[in-house]
């Protein structure tokens, strides 16, 4: 009696040249190490191909971050400069940072870079000519800055750093 199988259900087709009692049948254990080989690390071909599409697009979006990040230049630093700002203006010779210095006339960045320097090398500035020391700052220099360079006292200075704070009040700054 014939039992007819459901059409859903696949029987592997062997030819006759794939009988194992055939001997011209190629060797099981080659056939596991080509399947074995086209999975590398446990990957198959198909999750190579979209890893390595996704890792190229990750190298895509890194480059034009890259690009972008290279070309873009920083906001450009604003000085105020002119009478009405000069007016109320004024350094503190050993408190002012390098911008700061960069608002006076004539005093660029590598003028304030080296007075800065000087004072972290030589100490504070005992008193405003103390600033002729700097290289590039001569008498002529000196007397232009001087209407706005203030120097703060020791004593005022030590209380205020005691206080927790370096920067003088501006009542005070405004007497200098």
């Amino acid at each position: 009696m014939e039992t007819a199988l459901p059409d859903n259900i696949n029987l592997p087709q062997t030819r006759s040249s794939e009988r194992p009692d055939n001997p011209a049948s190629p060797d099981l254990a080659t056939s596991a190490v080509t399947a074995e080989s086209e999975n590398i690390l446990g990957f198959r071909p198909q999750d190579r191909r979209v890893m390595t599409v996704l890792m190229s697009v990750l190298l895509l979006w890194l480059t034009v971050e890259w690009i972008m990040a290279a070309t873009r230049r920083p906001d450009p630093l604003l000085l105020q400069r002119g009478p009405e700002f000069q007016a109320h203006f004024r350094v503190d010779v050993n408190d002012s940072i390098w911008v700061d210095w960069m608002q006076l006339e004539g005093i660029g960045p590598a003028l304030a870079q080296r007075i800065i320097a000087d004072r972290e090398i030589n100490g504070q500035f005992t008193s405003i000519e103390d600033v002729s020391r700097v290289p590039g700052i001569g008498p002529t220099s000196l007397a232009r800055m001087r209407p706005w360079l203030t120097i703060s006292d020791d004593a005022t200075y030590s209380k205020s750093v005691d206080a927790g704070s370096k920067q003088l009040p501006d009542t005070q700054r405004a007497n200098r």
